[in-house]
């Protein structure tokens, strides 16, 4: 038998098939390790937003107990977050000087959430409810 000439035969094609495994195997890592950094901003921005539904219902209910707690409620001037009602003006609370006179209206908030600013709020007086006649009945007509 006659030996075979591997050495002369070989084209690089052994090399050049790894070579094209490699690139693909290196293109499918890099888009999974996009496609997991992306789940984990999706995943970051959702437990967000479900900590700051949370603080805005710690505060809210902050606000209820306030109100449901004091007797009589104070006046209703603009400071400590008690705002009076101001049927003429349309107030944007964002953008109001408020938020720089709040004390005691920033609400406390257990260390786990780890919150960087506490929930706030306000109290805006509204004006008596009802009908002409002063009735709050379900059902009856206003006149």
């Amino acid at each position: 038998m006659h030996p075979i000439k591997l050495k002369d035969q070989q084209q690089g094609v052994t090399l050049l098939t790894a070579l094209m495994l490699l690139f693909i195997i290196t293109l499918l890592t890099l888009n999974n390790v996009n496609t997991t950094l992306l789940d984990n901003k999706i995943a970051s921005n959702l437990r967000d937003r479900d900590l700051s539904f949370q603080t805005a219902e710690i505060a809210l209910k902050e606000a209820e107990k306030y109100i449901h707690n004091t007797y009589p409620l104070p006046i209703f001037n603009g400071s400590n977050g008690l705002l009076p009602y101001e049927p003429e003006t349309t107030r944007d609370l964002a953008k109001d000087n408020v938020w720089n006179n709040l004390s005691h209206t920033a609400v406390s908030l257990p260390t786990i959430l780890h919150i960087a600013t506490p929930p706030e709020y306000v109290i805006e007086q509204l004006p008596p409810a009802g009908n002409n006649n002063g009735s709050l009945e379900a059902g009856l007509a206003i006149d």
